[in-house]
C-alpha cells in the first residue's frame, strides 16, 4: 500500500502552544503558494508595463533628438548658424543618440545571464 503524501499546513505556533492567540486556523501550503504566485505575477506584469512605457518614451525621445539634429542641419545649410555652432550643437545631439536605451530584451537577457528566469516559467513548472 503506497504511503500517503503528507501535506504541509501552516499555523500560528502561539495559538496552538500557549493558547494566547486567536488565530487558530491552519492554511494549506498549496493555498499559500497560489496566493504568492498570483501576487508575484501581478507585480511582474506591473513592472513589465512600466518598463515597456519607459522604452516607448525613450523611442519618442530618440525620434525627437533626430528631428532636432535635422533642423540644426537645415539651419547650417541656410547659413543661419556658423560651422562652430553647428559642430558644438551636433556633438551634443549625437551624444544623446549614442546612449543605448535599455529595452525589455536587454533587461531579460541580463536576468538570464544572472540565472534569474521568467516567473511565467516558474508557473509552468509548478502546474
Amino acid at each position: 500500500m503506497p504511503k500517503k503524501e503528507k501535506r504541509k499546513r501552516y499555523r500560528c505556533q502561539t495559538a496552538h502552544t500557549r493558547k494566547v492567540c486567536t488565530n487558530t486556523k491552519n492554511i494549506k501550503e498549496e493555498v499559500i503558494e497560489q496566493a504568492l504566485l498570483q501576487r508575484f505575477d501581478s507585480l511582474y506584469r506591473n513592472r513589465k508595463a512600466v518598463v515597456h512605457e519607459s522604452v516607448q518614451q525613450q523611442i519618442v525621445d530618440t525620434e525627437k533628438v533626430k528631428h532636432q539634429l535635422q533642423r540644426l542641419k537645415e539651419l547650417f545649410i541656410n547659413d543661419l548658424i556658423t560651422l562652430e555652432e553647428y559642430k558644438k550643437d551636433a556633438e551634443q545631439y549625437n551624444k544623446l543618440l549614442s546612449i543605448r536605451p535599455i529595452t525589455t530584451h536587454t533587461v531579460y537577457d541580463k536576468k538570464l545571464e544572472d540565472g534569474v528566469c521568467d516567473p511565467c516559467d516558474l508557473r509552468k513548472e509548478n502546474s
